[in-house]
């Protein structure tokens, strides 16, 4: 999007446009010779029907959404596990500005930094439609604001760039910017620092980088992971682990507990219910210390289903009734299998491709079978 572009968007002619094409296929919109700058309308009406869901605030005020912010941006649903407060937060990396509206509601200002020239007055525009007046946007690179900041700021958060030439970085070290490398100064202007990284970032790796005095968060929405979040500063004294999993609870663990319940539990139980810890537990290496922290749960390892004698309260997961136990011998199961059959799997040697083939099934239908090895054997579970 260009300086020019974002004039257009907001003349009361493209406004009334994209109003009234908001509910239309965006491909017939841009075709649509009668709307008038249709191309740029169309886009508009692509990422806001996006944002409905993603991004409900930002979709109710209808606000302006550039193609590659809205693709790098949180969802609202993640970025409003951010819990710290104070009276001032730097958004190192402001972007669409959804991290920055969700701290804004915490802190009593917050300072939004986007090198980008069009990225930072489309944020400016948004806030003002958001109603949040306690951002103000500067734009910058984050290493000069940092360079040139006089002063304290109770927290820097920053959600560094992960991607360069189509290639999807991991490590912070690669990220822009760098904030391993900038940890003196930051560690100097404020007294805590938050850092989105990637979903597949190692929770471990975290401890190697920042240090032991360091909380490290995997957030999940929906079964899926979407960010592994590393605090470090004033009042962390000591290592923690936290799945949190929006909507449904978090566990956490610190200290020397971080990890350390065997996965060999030995625990004689009867297996009625199969769970399924969610991605945020595995994430963060700590569903065998969460399984643990019920009565008569056993787990085999931290990628394996739990199982249960019964429905354990609150459980962060999946819970599924278990209506027959099979050794996983595909010639005995065809005997018993429909032609269709969901499949689960977890811990297991072989693809769901494989054991379709193995046990000449398709995907799909009524059945609901998990495959997974525990206790030292591959089973074939069927739910209810």
């Amino acid at each position: 999007m260009t300086h020019s572009d974002l004039e257009i968007l907001l003349t009361d002619e493209v406004q009334a446009a994209i109003e009234a094409n908001l509910h239309r296929d965006p491909n017939s919109v841009a075709l649509d010779k009668s709307v008038p700058h249709a191309r740029l309308v169309a886009s508009q009406v692509k990422y806001l029907q996006r944002a409905e869901r993603k991004l409900p605030e930002y979709y109710a005020a209808r606000a302006i959404i550039p193609s590659i912010a809205y693709e790098q941006s949180s969802s609202t649903l993640s970025a409003t596990t951010k819990q710290e407060s104070g009276a001032l937060c730097i958004d190192l990396t402001c972007g669409l500005g959804v991290d920055s509206l969700a701290l804004s509601k915490h802190f009593e200002r917050v300072i939004s930094v986007e090198i980008d020239p069009v990225r930072a007055e489309v944020a400016r525009v948004n806030f003002a439609r958001l109603g949040a007046t306690n951002i103000e946007v500067v734009c910058s690179s984050a290493e000069e604001f940092v360079a040139q900041f006089e002063g304290k700021a109770d927290l820097i958060y920053a959600d560094p760039d992960r991607r360069e030439q189509g290639k999807r970085l991991v490590r912070p070290e690669e990220c822009s910017p760098n904030v391993v490398a900038m940890l003196p100064r930051l560690k100097a202007i404020a007294k805590r620092l938050t850092f989105k990284n990637s979903p597949l970032f190692d929770t471990e790796e975290a401890f190697r980088i920042f240090g032991e005095e360091c909380r490290v968060e995997a957030v999940s929405v929906a079964g899926e992971c979407k960010e592994v979040v590393v605090t470090i500063g004033e009042g962390i004294t000591r290592s923690e682990v936290v799945a949190r999993a929006v909507g449904l609870g978090y566990y956490s663990l610190s200290g020397v507990t971080r990890g350390t319940s065997s996965p060999d539990s030995s625990r004689a139980i009867e297996w009625k219910w199969l769970l399924i810890p969610d991605v945020a537990l595995r994430k963060a290496r700590i569903a065998v210390d969460y399984c643990h922290s019920f009565e008569g749960v056993e787990i085999f390892g931290n990628e394996s289903y739990g199982f249960a004698e019964s429905c354990p309260e609150g459980f962060i997961g999946k819970c599924w009734k278990i209506e027959a136990i099979h050794p996983y011998k595909p010639k005995e199961l065809r005997k018993i299998v429909p032609e269709r059959i969901e499949i689960l799997r977890q811990n297991f040697p072989y693809s769901t491709a494989e054991i379709c083939r193995a046990l000449k099934v398709k995907e799909g239908g009524t059945e609901r079978w998990a495959m997974t090895t525990a206790d030292g054997n591959q089973w074939a579970i069927k739910l209810e």
